[in-house]
């Protein structure tokens, strides 16, 4: 089996904003989490991944985050630090 992306989170300054932008571009439901400062995003489709929409720490730029399953965490850290240290600069 491989590694699949089971959840991904999309971070800015202005969480509804974000929402708002990929509801109506890519027409995702998203279920609003104000108490967590969050939305929850249903992508829909066959195998879609789900997510989540949040704020940044203040200052601090916008960014993706995906998260990716293994059977193995210690030996996927052990891996990514072996490529890390041949990969060019």
């Amino acid at each position: 089996m491989g590694h699949p992306v089971v959840h991904f989170e999309v971070q800015g300054a202005d969480r509804e904003a974000l929402a708002r932008f990929y509801q109506q571009l890519f027409d995702w439901k998203t279920n609003d989490q104000s108490e967590f400062n969050y939305t929850l995003v249903e992508t829909g489709g066959e195998g879609g991944i789900n997510g989540g929409i949040g704020v940044t720490p203040d200052g601090a730029p916008g960014g993706v985050t995906f998260y990716v399953h293994s059977d193995d965490g210690a030996e996927s850290l052990r891996r990514a630090e072996e490529l890390g240290r041949s990969s060019p600069q």
